[in-house]
Formats: C-alpha cells, structure tokens, sequence
C-alpha cells in the first residue's frame, strides 16, 4: 500500500512540474511572441508611407530625411524580429521563422533597387517597380508575420488547455494516494494484530501521509499561482494591444491624414490649372496617391480596432458590443438583431474587457461552427449583475463539442469569465441553434 502511495506521489509531483513547465511556455512563447510580431508589422506598415514619399519627392534635401525615416523604420522590424527569436519556444515556431529572414532581405533588395530608381529621378520606373514588385514583397512579409502570430495565438490556447489537464491529473493522482494511505492504515491495524511492529508501521504511515498532505499544498498553491498568472497574462495581453493600436493611430493615422489632405488638394489645384493636356499625367498620378493614402488609412484602422477597439474605451460596453455586432454582419452576412438596449452599465474596465473578448469568440464560432443565418443579441442589466445572452438558428452544439479537449475557444470563454468573477452558460436549444449567455457582476453590487 505504501509504495503504492508513494509512486501515485511521485506521479502527482511530475504533474506539478508539467503544470509549472506549460505556464512558462504561455508566458514566454505566445505574449511576448505576439507583441514583437505587431511591432514588426506596425514598423512595415509605417515604412510603405516613408518609400512612398520618397518616390513623391523631387527635392534631394527631402531624399535625405526620408532615407534617415526608412533606414530608422528597417532598424525597428530588425530588432523586434531579434527580440521576437529570443521568445521561440517550439521546434514549429522556430521553423516558421526563419522564413520570415529570406523574406525580409528580399524585400530589403526590392527596396534598395526602387529607392535609386527615385533618387536618379526616375519617378515613372520607381512606382512602376514599387506597384509591381516592392508591393508583392511586402504582403509576403506581413502574410508569413501574421502565420507566426496567429500560431502564437493557438499555442498560447493549447497551452493553457494542457496546464489544467495536466493539474487535473495532479489532483486525482493525490486523491487516490491519499485514499491508499487510508486503506494501508486499515491493512497496517490489521498487521499488527499478526504481531508486526505496530509503532514504527505507524510511523511510516504518518510520515507517506504527511508527504503527500505537503504535496497536495503545494498543488493548491501552483493552481492558485497559475490562476493569477494566467489573469496578469490576459491583463498584459490588453495593455499591449491598447499601446500598440494607440501608437499606430497616433503615429501612422494621423501622418496619413495629412498626407491624404495635401493630396487632395494639390488634385483640386491640379483640376484647376490652365493647361489640362499637360497636367493630365500629374493629376493622374496625384488621384493614384490619394487612392493608395486612403487604402492605408483604412488598413491602419482596421489593424487599431483589431487590437483593441477604441470604441470600448471611449464609449463603453454596450457601444462596443453593438459595434463589433455591425462589423460582423457586414462581414459574414450573417443577420445580427438587437433587443432592449441600456444606457449605461455599471461595470469595470476588466469586466467590460472579458464580456467584450467573449462576445467576439462568440461570434467566431457562429461564423465557424454553427452554419447560422441569423444572431439574437440582447443586454440586461438585472439586479447586481450585467447579462449578455448570444442566441443563433445555426445547428446547436453538442455535449461533445462542450467538453471535448480541443474545445480551447469555448475554455478561453469560460476562464475569461472566471478570471473576473463571472459565470458562462453554453446551451444548446430545442430545434436547433446554441444561446451563449455571460453574466457578470455590477459595479454597485461590489
């Protein structure tokens, strides 16, 4: 019965160690992963405005501030590609980014080649060779970016999933051993009546149970640790999205927008000239300018909501909520009907951030999983708690779907809700179609 205990003991401490071993690949692997690849995307993005520029330019004082912009700009994606190999974790992660490198230097001998080509004063050759060729490298990059972040996203999940497997092996490991030291106790009183020694057999019992009691402990508290960090991941999660989304609407969308006013008015200028046979090429060449700015303006936006939408913070829940409902019928097709709408609610910024993230996993899974036509959303404010229900016509969930071990988007909702002492409801209804219901508490019931 002993050695029984202590091998289900030592299978309990090789699971802590599992546990502690998943938790420093979600802090090390797929936050800081992330982080750095958004930086590295952020700085592209900037740097096709800098070329641009320089191939707008005619002035050799401007080439020089631009080429100092553009070589600061290739500085930045450098170091945080190199910060971004330092976080490598995986034999896959490792594999997908070295092909980012040939990509980059590519795109770097693209860039050299459109960059003489305006500095000679070739303007027509160096769009030319921009549209055709410095374009085309550069999606290359950003689209092997994103398949590194978006595998950081599903390690991050994957993880997460095998850190409370791995915990919950840990626990009914420790169950059963304590449940065979109960029985050897039995066994060991029975021993004694056979005439075996029954003060230093109780004593071997007392000290495997005490072993096994500091054990279950220090289980507690590895789960307890783990639910914090897991709750400073998801917090340090947002605070770098906000900074990134803040920065590239600060820097990038506000530079574009002037750049977008300038140019339309050198095309209003332009229209007005005197001679339109001459300027036709110009204004030609201005009204492509004006249509590239405004594609990247939209581009920035897009990345910024993405990241974290402003309009979370600035308007709160429920305006985000209906916001993220619009962008995804706009998207999908997939009609999205409002109930009752409250004016304000009374929650906290954490709160407000979990319901929202749960809300737009919600709909990624209608758009994935439920083949709906049709979404149902509806705001409460009841009695010391905030209810959001998410209700489809798709083909409904099965139990299975629920509690299966890939299911890591509906684990992300319910530790999402967890984390900020909500509850989440995932039900499938009669005649088909799922409801999603989050329920989280108030302000004033705090």
């Amino acid at each position: 019965m002993i050695v029984a205990a202590v091998l289900l003991g030592g299978i309990s401490i090789r699971n802590l160690a599992l546990v502690n071993e998943k938790t420093r690949a979600i802090i090390v692997d797929p936050l800081l992963g992330m982080a750095r690849i958004s930086q590295a995307e952020a700085a592209l993005l900037a740097l096709r405005g800098d070329v641009w520029k320089h191939i707008a330019s005619t002035e050799p004082a401007d080439f020089a501030v631009l080429e100092r912009a553009i070589e600061e700009r290739k500085g930045k994606i450098d170091h945080a590609l190199q910060e971004y190999e330092k976080t490598i974790f995986t034999t896959e992660d490792r594999v997908l980014f070295q092909k980012i490198r040939p990509l980059w230097m590519r795109y770097l001998d693209t860039l050299q080649s459109v960059l003489a080509l305006s500095r000679a004063g070739k303007g027509a050759e160096a769009h030319k060779k921009y549209i055709t060729d410095l374009t085309a490298a550069e999606d290359t990059v950003s689209a092997a970016m994103r398949t590194v972040s978006d595998l950081n996203r599903r390690n991050g999940e994957r993880y997460a999933a095998e850190s409370q497997q791995a915990y919950t092996h840990a626990v009914w490991t420790l169950g059963i051993a304590l449940a065979v030291c109960a029985l050897g106790g039995s066994v060991l009183a029975f021993a004694v009546v056979r005439g075996v020694n029954r003060e230093q057999l109780e004593k071997r019992v007392a000290e495997r149970t005490a072993a096994l009691m500091q054990a279950n402990e220090q289980l507690t508290q590895t789960s307890e640790q783990l639910r914090s960090l897991s709750a400073r991941v998801q917090l340090t999660r947002e605070e770098e999205a906000t900074r990134i989304a803040r920065e590239i609407h600060d820097e990038l969308g506000s530079a574009l927008s002037s750049l977008n006013w300038d140019l339309d008015w050198l095309c209003q200028m332009v229209s007005e000239a005197g001679n339109p046979t001459v300027l036709r090429g110009a204004r030609e060449k201005l009204e492509s300018m004006t249509g590239l700015a405004g594609t990247t303006i939209e581009a920035v936006r897009r990345i910024a909501a993405e990241l974290r939408p402003s309009v979370l913070d600035d308007l709160g829940l429920t305006a985000a909520i209906e916001w993220q409902a619009q962008q995804f019928q706009a998207r999908t097709q997939i009609a999205c009907e409002f109930g009752p709408v409250p004016d304000n609610v009374a929650v906290g910024q954490a709160q407000s951030t979990a319901v929202f993230r749960i809300f737009q996993e919600a709909l990624t899974n209608i758009l994935r999983h439920a083949q709906a036509t049709r979404v149902e959303v509806a705001m409460e404010e009841q009695p010391g708690e905030f209810v959001l229900p998410v209700r489809d016509n798709g083909r409904g969930i099965t139990e299975e779907e629920k509690s299966g071990a890939f299911s890591l988007g509906l684990l992300g909702m319910r530790e999402r809700a967890d984390l900020v002492g909500g509850k989440i409801d995932i039900t499938a209804m009669k005649g088909g179609g799922t409801t999603v219901t989050v329920r989280v508490a108030t302000v004033q019931a705090k």
